[in-house]
């Protein structure tokens, strides 16, 4: 049985969310086109509460967690929610697609990297981190801005973010900051909201 559970208005909600990035995907939009687009419509989305109750504590060894909320059969985009809890930090990683990530309950830090292919071996420069609070919205376009690192920096809150990504991942980069090589592993298993 699944640990989460949402209204029939937020998954209304959400499949509208999808719908219109459907019609977008139809018109033709690519690239950074899309990705600015189903940036809009992730403001609009987030403009309302996203409710999604939380029924288990089996995140609360400080592992995030990962909710399938829409999977489009036509054209392969995932519409995932993401539970962080207090302390909880992602590696440095990557998607291999594009990626709309929006704050529904809590902040984040999100700290992007820049990797130069330097020999022997690859560097990471961190950029700037931003916090990110409840509608603010952020993206990762490849091949030159994709790298980056998630945490919760609440030590009592949990958070929940909203993603959009290109395609569903069941693997993703991770990078080690030191060396700058980057290893494929697998992502947190997804589970199954009931409505």
């Amino acid at each position: 049985m699944s640990p989460f559970m949402m209204s029939q208005k937020v998954h209304h909600r959400i499949h509208q969310y999808a719908d219109e990035i459907r019609l977008a995907m139809k018109e033709g939009l690519t690239g950074s086109n899309l990705v600015e687009r189903v940036t809009q419509l992730k403001k609009k989305l987030l403009s309302q509460p996203i409710n999604i109750s939380i029924e288990s504590e089996q995140y609360s060894n400080g592992n995030y967690g990962r909710l399938l909320l829409h999977q489009d059969e036509e054209f392969e985009f995932i519409v995932a929610a993401m539970f962080w809890p207090p302390g909880s930090t992602s590696p440095i990683h990557d998607h291999g697609t594009w990626g709309v990530v929006g704050v529904a309950e809590g902040m984040l830090d999100v700290t992007k990297f820049d990797r130069l292919e330097n020999e022997p071996e690859p560097i990471l420069f961190s950029r700037p981190t931003i916090r990110a609070f409840p509608g603010m919205v952020d993206t990762v376009n490849p091949p030159h801005d994709e790298i980056h690192l998630v945490a919760n920096p609440s030590k009592d809150s949990i958070t929940i973010s909203i993603h959009t990504y290109g395609k569903l991942m069941i693997t993703h980069n991770v990078f080690d900051i030191k060396s700058g090589l980057a290893e494929e592993r697998m992502l947190p298993q997804l589970t199954y909201p009931r409505i």
